[in-house]
Order: C-alpha cells, then sequence, then structure tokens
C-alpha cells in the first residue's frame, strides 16, 4: 500500500470516517483495492471495469482472472461498472457487452453492483429491466 494512500486512510479516521468502500475501474487497480482491503479490515473492495476501460476488458481472456480477484476476501462488491454515453472513450456496444458479463458476475458471486450511468439512462434503464430485477442488488 502506499504511504499517500496509508496518510489519506488516517486523516479520514482522524475525522470520524468508519468503514470504506474503494472500487475498482481496472484490473490493475481492482487489484491495488482488494490488497488495501486486505491490509485494513475498515475497507472493503469493490472490483469492475469502469465503462470507459471497457475497451480493454475481454472476458473470454480477462474474465476467469477478474472472477478469481472478485472472490477474495475483502471484495464486497462489483464496481465500478456501467455505461457512459457523454465521452464514448469504450464503443457503447462494449460498454453493454462488459456490464452485462459483470452484471452475471454479480449474480454468480452474489454481491451487489455499484453502477456507473452517465447520458446512458435510457439504455440503463433497458437493459436492466430486460434482465429482469431477479437477484441483483447495488447503488
Amino acid at each position: 500500500m502506499s504511504e499517500k494512500a496509508s496518510e489519506l486512510l488516517a486523516r479520514a479516521r482522524a475525522a470520524g470516517v468508519t468503514r470504506f468502500l474503494v472500487p475498482g475501474t481496472t484490473l490493475v487497480d481492482s487489484e491495488a483495492a482488494v490488497e488495501l482491503a486486505a491490509a485494513h479490515e475498515d475497507v472493503i473492495a469493490a472490483v469492475g471495469i469502469h465503462p470507459h476501460e471497457a475497451k480493454d476488458f475481454e472476458p473470454a481472456r480477462d474474465g476467469a482472472a477478474f472472477e478469481a480477484l472478485a472472490r477474495r476476501p475483502g471484495v464486497g462488491a462489483i464496481g465500478e461498472v456501467g455505461l457512459d454515453f457523454h465521452y464514448d472513450h469504450s464503443p457503447r456496444p462494449r460498454q453493454i457487452e462488459v456490464l452485462e458479463w459483470m452484471l452475471d458476475c454479480a449474480g454468480r458471486l452474489r454481491l451487489p453492483v455499484i453502477l456507473h450511468n452517465r447520458e446512458s439512462g435510457n439504455e440503463m434503464h433497458a437493459l436492466l429491466a430486460r434482465r429482469g430485477a431477479g437477484d441483483l442488488l447495488g447503488v
């Protein structure tokens, strides 16, 4: 863990923060979130692929590693995942594909999701409605 992370956690604790949720946006920073959670009882990791980074995530290539990471102790959610049609850093069809895979993973692992939704409300609503609410939890 970086010294800066330790300092930030210490400052937050001194200000009265008692629990932390650290979301991942790539495989690399999701791993860092899991390591932070392993080192601190008051930190919960979320692992995810942000819609901006969806272009670099291939479920067939990266899915097993992601799911193994999501099964590690200290992981409490899948996120930050979703759709972002404001910047379109990743093609929209890829964002949708990766989000669908992440929601499937969350369902398999029975973890809540942290959704990102920017200028994609209609598509997000349609996707979630098509899938049905099921047991999916999150924010």
